[in-house]
């Protein structure tokens, strides 16, 4: 834990507590819970009390003239605000001190509401409210919420004391969470005495969700090449002569929508060379069907796509496949700092890669020149070209992390303020933020 002590000149300021007659009507004022609050109107000033006098120079200000009083042990939600029906909450007392101008007293207890300063409106814990008579004494009344920001102040230009606290905020709550102690903002006014502001720590971000592993499935070679054939005297040799082969198929299973339709487009087919069709020719006056020989068919298709490579023509072999692109890299996340507190910068993820091209089918070859001269077989089928093989399936981009919290004692925004050399500002240590997963294979 850092802890920062700041030696500071400190302004503390003149506080005009002024009694009123008891014929005027109690003053409303908003509570620090948003309700209002109505507290009487405060007795005279003690005759020859000086009250700009702080509590530790003179104790007569210690008094229902100066002060509203706060204790948590003692007081009550609708108290008077007086040493004997003290109120139960800070920011309460704050509120309804506002009207007068007077100081708020607060024992030194353990207070969980969240604290809310008010302009020119001093606040002291320092006071023994349970063994004493509201004496001063070597403690500090805490403020400590179990969420949130525990102090916050707007719009201070009077001279604001705030003094014998300990202000303390809890660590975050969920994943990526701040903690701030104290938050301000155009608060100039206010100066700290013996405070001390510590934040709790911030929390982790997430880490990403693994990637997702897609798997290859289906006939993924292609169909292999067909032998030369020899019909004999059937004019039509076997189907499978009549097609070109099949290319490989890969279905990518592990997730949806990675396929796309792709996988019909790795199909390569193969091509064959072929007799044309059988005419009656009489040769020695015995009838023979010979067929000439056809016109050679190349791999189809031979145009190379991003899906397929090209395909073998009667010159040329076929094309072997390419590796799919890769995606492009995530980014790490930035956190905005602003009056509002801290927002952790979540990093974002890859993109995915894109399937492998698959490979180009091979080209047909006409048949053996030798079984070509008369008298030759009546039908005879070249061997044909085989199917190519499929692409591979891409890799998915792994999961981005979340961004952390930080650990925040003061946020001041435009606000100058004042810490005395017993001040001690701290904060924690910020939260980790989430790793990034690698991608699929």
């Amino acid at each position: 834990m850092k802890r920062t002590a700041l030696t500071l000149l400190v302004t503390a300021g003149l506080f005009h507590c002024t009694g009123g007659p008891d014929n005027v009507a109690p003053p409303k004022t908003t509570r620090g819970d948003g309700g209002t609050i109505e507290l009487p109107p405060p007795p005279p000033i003690p005759e020859g009390c000086d009250v700009t006098k702080l509590p530790t120079e003179d104790p007569c200000v210690i008094h229902e003239s100066t002060g509203v009083f706060v204790s948590l042990s003692k007081g009550r939600d609708d108290g008077l605000g007086t040493r004997e029906s003290p109120l139960k909450d800070i920011s309460t007392a704050i509120a309804g001190a506002a009207p007068t101008g007077r100081r708020v007293y607060v024992c030194a207890e353990t207070y969980e509401a969240p604290l809310k300063l008010s302009d020119g409106i001093s606040v002291f814990g320092y006071f023994d409210c349970i063994n004493a008579n509201w004496k001063v004494i070597e403690a500090r009344a805490k403020v400590a919420p179990r969420e949130g920001v525990a102090a916050t102040a707007k719009g201070i230009a009077k001279p604001t004391r705030i003094e014998a606290l300990d202000i303390v905020s809890a660590d975050g709550k969920g994943p990526g969470d701040s903690s701030i102690a104290f938050s301000a903002q155009d608060a100039g006014g206010v100066s700290f005495v013996n405070t001390r502001i510590t934040a709790g720590k911030g929390r982790d971000g997430v880490d990403g969700k693994p990637a997702i592993q897609l798997f290859a499935s289906g006939v993924l070679d292609g169909a292999p090449a067909l032998r030369e054939d020899n019909c004999g005297l059937d004019t039509n040799c076997p189907a499978q002569h009549m097609v070109n082969r099949p290319g490989g198929k890969n279905t990518c299973t592990g997730a949806p929508g990675h396929d796309g339709g792709k996988t019909t487009e790795y199909r390569k087919r193969g091509s064959r060379d072929r007799f044309g069709a059988c005419s009656q020719i009489v040769l020695s006056g015995v009838g023979q069907c010979f067929v000439p020989q056809g016109t050679a068919e190349t791999g189809f298709p031979k145009a190379a796509t991003t899906m397929t490579a090209a395909g073998g023509t009667m010159t040329t072999a076929a094309q072997p496949g390419a590796p799919g692109k890769d995606g492009a890299d995530g980014a790490n996340g930035v956190g905005v700092l602003s009056a509002e507190g801290y927002k952790a910068g979540d990093g974002t993820p890859g993109t995915d890669g894109e399937p492998g091209q698959g490979g180009g089918g091979g080209s047909s070859r006409g048949v053996d020149d030798s079984i070509n001269a008369f008298p030759a077989p009546y039908s005879y089928w070249g061997t044909s070209g085989s199917g190519g093989g499929a692409g591979g399936c891409p890799g998915l981009a792994g999961g981005a992390g979340t961004g952390g919290g930080a650990s925040i004692a003061v946020l001041a925004v435009r606000s100058p303020m004042h810490f005395d050399a017993k001040s001690v500002v701290a904060s924690a240590a910020a939260g980790r933020g989430g790793a990034g997963t690698n991608p699929s294979n």
